[in-house]
């Protein structure tokens, strides 16, 4: 270990422990948790991500045992493929100089072993057991054991999902002995952990494993049964009996095959386990188990073949967890709550009563002869991933810990799996699904995972900690596996979470290899859906030309589809956006219209249509597409319409009305319809302010509220929005990010305007500092820093503070083609050379101004103006007379206002005699 990087904590016996870490690699050290018997566990901070985490530090020293890194590499990494809600995830594997350090998910909570030290009814036992079996065969669907199952190693997080955690003696099924030692023997290099000198836990191991032998995944079969025996105490119940009897037999050949057999009996004998721990997070057995189950069960209800699966329906989505769901929408958002959950369990509702009849019809199907085994396996497959869409949604719902988050929380609410599992033509063309039980074992579990990665990055606002870790491990595990869809899905996931942390190209890298992917595996609704999004990707990325190309491939793979109305839709909206963005808007305009009828005459309009968020969209992208050609009076006119169907929607304080009311008062600003203008963008910023959390998109919102109160000359009522607004930049952007030149210009103008002079020379002089001290090139936005403060040498009459910012704007204006800012400042440059009766100097300035064919008829008047007073400065009186005359006579033929007549009468009074 590093010496510069040890400090001193004491242990719990109140003595000094030498030598242990502040730093593990990136991960800092909060506190020490506890002591194992060959290393210390810490809380920490891994510094790059952001997150919490659990380090372990391994001290082999402390009995002499030696740790071999490269052994602890292989199968920390092998561990680290794993994501499952039922096992705690490793983070990433180190070495803190000679020590090896280990990365693992936090959970807060208690052990299962304090767990087991209250009584329980047998039920509630078997349910949280089961739950965690599942994550101890997702280990050894990886071909790994565990080889150390118990109590104290099984950790219940804070809503009661138990883990599966302490991987210390984790080895393949297949290793073979290091050093050719016996597993007993303290000789043996060890793995990641040790209990004592001996690999395991003597009251928990299988005979096998306590005699050395080699061991497989029955050794852990065996320990958990003897754990959970001693769970359910004295005594069993009859039914377990058997099933326990077996799972420690002394011989492995005697116990069940895999724990996916243990698991199933238990889950018999349990009835349908209706328990909560399915609806927090562990709801489903193993998907690809699905037809070999439904193939057993059918055997079982021969009284009724095809029963209506409300019992497993009833583990996800219950009249129990609706009423709590609707209790907790309410306590955290008493204003829209209740009609936060109308709308989700309307969703829900409809979505399980749709899930219970297909599941059904699949069955019917497949025993009347009309679809194939493989056919109805690829259904049950699509249902099951429908089942997790539906609880993972729920969970988002319910972990929305305030108004804020169950706004952002909203956007998950959807089951568009269901619209797949509808789809059988498209279900029977795709590629048959794995049939080793290993490589499906492990492709269930990548489609568990994709699919509540899909749920969680509808999510954009609160992703759950660590989603970048579990969409970069299934992808890679996806890669490994081989199989097309299973890919495809993966990078879909991947692809959403690059695209919202603004990724750039490799966004849509990612798509596209996803749509290679998907039409390997024949899943042609898939590929239409990713061209959807890639079209889009490419617009927001400003490649709306490489778009348009793409559009007939994009076409031909939804053709090649029985497209549901929401993907066709959601296709038509895609390509509006290219059209529109490649300045064919009555293209795409006629397209929206179009897309607007289809939904219409599926009844979109309907209070409980699922389809009416879909058809706002649609018309909210019709109105704001005029702005793309400068129709103003068309988008305000298309918002106003929109704006009340939101608030019938979502309600009035939601931040999609907000965003609806801010973009009109956009329109109403370029109509000149200030006092319009002020109206909409005063209630978005109190819905902003009172809906969500501090952001730089808020502060420009709250921001505008004084830029437009700036346009109606009313400087004091802005002065405290604008302040607002750059405080909430200061505290939410890192300090020199050129975004916060924005509001420290606009309250420096602010200033100006209210003759604030000395408040606004600090602010211009740090706007400018920020984007001479950035990497970007000459750009308007760095020019304006210059006018900015060099406006403000003309308005407080100080000018040689700031010469040379005239001359800088006017070039960077020049460099970006902005013509009428550069001639602006030189206008400012002109106005200044007067004040400080650089006669000579202005004369110059003003004639180029005058004559300048990319100069405004009202610049050129004005400048005509200035170049007068000029001429009489330098005592040619009778010129600078009739250019002032003629300027006067040029402002009146433009309609300009009275109040600049008046001071150019004014001039003329004094200096015309």
């Amino acid at each position: 270990m590093d010496p510069r990087n040890v400090a001193t904590v004491p242990d719990a016996a109140g003595d000094d422990e030498p030598e242990l870490p502040s730093r593990l690699g990136h991960f800092e050290i909060v506190r020490r948790l506890g002591a194992g018997g060959m290393g210390l566990v810490f809380e920490g901070r891994d510094a790059t991500l952001d997150r919490r985490v659990a380090l372990k530090l391994l001290h082999p020293d402390r009995d002499g045992t030696p740790i071999a890194p490269a052994r602890l590499l292989r199968e920390a990494q092998a561990l680290a493929k794993l994501s499952h809600p039922n096992v705690v995830t490793v983070f990433e594997v180190g070495m803190a100089g000679a020590d090896p350090f280990v990365a693992m998910e936090l959970v807060e909570g208690a052990t299962l072993a304090a767990w087991m030290t209250e009584p329980r009814a047998w039920r509630t036992v078997l349910d949280l057991f089961i739950a965690v079996g599942h994550g101890l065969a997702a280990v050894h669907a990886l071909g790994l054991v565990h080889r150390d199952f118990k109590p104290s190693n099984v950790l219940i997080d804070g809503r009661g999902t138990p883990k599966l955690g302490d991987f210390g003696l984790v080895r393949p099924v297949d290793d073979s002995l290091d050093g050719g030692g016996a597993l007993g023997d303290p000789g043996v290099t060890t793995t990641l952990t040790q209990t004592g000198s001996v690999m395991g836990t003597p009251a928990y191991m299988a005979p096998e494993q306590r005699l050395g032998q080699r061991v497989d995944a029955r050794a852990d079969q065996y320990s958990y049964a003897k754990t959970l025996k001693e769970a359910l105490g004295e005594p069993v119940p009859a039914r377990l009996q058997p099933i326990l009897a077996r799972a420690m037999a002394e011989l492995p050949d005697q116990r069940y095959p895999a724990m996916s057999a243990l698991l199933d009996e238990l889950a018999r004998v349990r009835r349908g386990n209706r328990a909560r721990w399915i609806a927090l997070g562990a709801a489903l057995a193993v998907i690809g188990a699905t037809g070999i189950a439904w193939a057993a069960g059918r055997a079982r209800a021969a009284a009724e073949p095809c029963p209506r699966p409300t019992d497993r329906m009833a583990t996800v989505w219950s009249p129990d967890r609706r009423s709590a769901l609707d209790l907790h929408l309410r306590a955290i958002d008493p204003a829209l709550g209740s009609l936060r959950f109308a709308a989700a369990s309307g969703v829900f509702d409809r979505g399980s009563a749709r899930w219970m009849d297909l599941h059904v019809d699949a069955c019917r199907s497949a025993r009347a002869g009309r679809q194939s085994d493989a056919l109805l396996d690829r259904r049950m497959g699509c249902l099951d991933r429908a089942l997790i869409e539906l609880d993972e949604t729920a969970v988002v719902l319910e972990r929305a810990a305030d108004r804020f988050s169950l706004d952002d929380a909203m956007k998950a609410v959807g089951l568009p799996t269901l619209d797949d599992c509808a789809d059988v033509t498209a279900l029977t063309e795709q590629l048959p699904r794995p049939t080793n039980p290993v490589r499906r074992a492990e492709a269930d579990a990548i489609a568990r995972e994709s699919t509540e990665l899909d749920v969680a990055l509808r999510v954009a606002g609160t992703k759950p900690a660590g989603v970048a870790d579990r969409v970069s491990g299934a992808v890679a595990r996806a890669r490994a596996l081989g199989d097309p869809e299973t890919l495809a899905r993966a990078l879909r996931g991947q692809a959403e979470l690059q695209l919202q942390n603004e990724a750039g190209d490799q966004t849509l890298v990612s798509y596209r290899e996803a749509i290679t992917a998907a039409a390997a595996a024949h899943d042609d609704r898939l590929v239409a859906e990713l061209w959807t999004r890639l079209l889009g990707a490419l617009v927001g990325q400003k490649q709306a030309a490489e778009a348009r190309t793409l559009l007939p491939a994009a076409e031909a793979a939804l053709a090649r589809t029985t497209s549901t109305l929401e993907l066709r839709v959601g296709f038509m909206h895609a390509k509006a956006q290219v059209l529109a963005s490649t300045d064919d808007v009555p293209a795409a305009q006629a397209l929206l219209t179009e897309a607007l009828a289809l939904l219409e005459a599926a009844g979109a309009s309907a209070p409980d249509s699922p389809l009416r968020a879909l058809a706002l969209t649609i018309k909210t992208r019709a109105a704001v597409s005029h702005s793309i050609v400068g129709d103003w009076k068309a988008m305000v006119s298309g918002l106003r319409e929109v704006i009340p169907l939101a608030n019938a929607l979502y309600g009035p304080d939601h931040p999609a009305v907000m965003q609806m009311r801010f973009n009109l008062h956009v329109g109403l600003r370029r109509l000149e319809d200030y006092e319009g203008a002020l109206v909409e963008i005063r209630e978005a910023a109190r819905i902003g302010e009172a809906r969500l959390a501090p952001s730089p998109n808020l502060a420009s919102i709250v921001n505008s509220v004084g830029s437009t109160l700036l346009l109606l000359r009313r400087p004091s009522e802005a002065i405290p929005y604008v302040e607002r607004a750059l405080a909430m930049s200061r505290t939410t952007l890192p300090p020199r990010d050129v975004r916060l030149a924005i509001p420290i210009n606009d309250l420096a103008s602010v200033y100006v305007d209210a003759e604030q002079y000395d408040q606004a020379k600090p602010l211009l002089d740090e706007a400018v500092a920020i984007y001479e001290a950035s990497d970007q090139g000459d750009d308007e936005k760095r020019a304006t820093s210059y006018f900015n403060r060099a406006n403000w040498g003309v308005q407080a009459h100080r000018c040689a503070e700031v010469w040379p910012d005239f001359d800088r704007a006017a070039a960077l204006y020049r460099n970006t083609a902005v013509a009428n800012e550069a001639n602006d400042a030189l206008f400012a440059k002109g106005e200044c050379q007067i004040d400080m009766n650089d006669w000579a100097g202005a004369a110059r300035t003003t004639e180029a101004l005058m004559i300048a064919s990319d100069a405004s008829p009202r610049l050129r008047a004005l400048a005509r103006f200035d170049h007068g007073k000029a001429l009489w400065g330098l005592g040619r009186k009778a010129p600078g007379i009739a250019d002032v005359r003629a300027a006067r006579a040029a402002l009146v033929t433009l309609g300009e206002p009275t109040s600049l007549l008046e001071q150019i009468d004014h001039w003329l009074a004094g200096h015309a005699r």
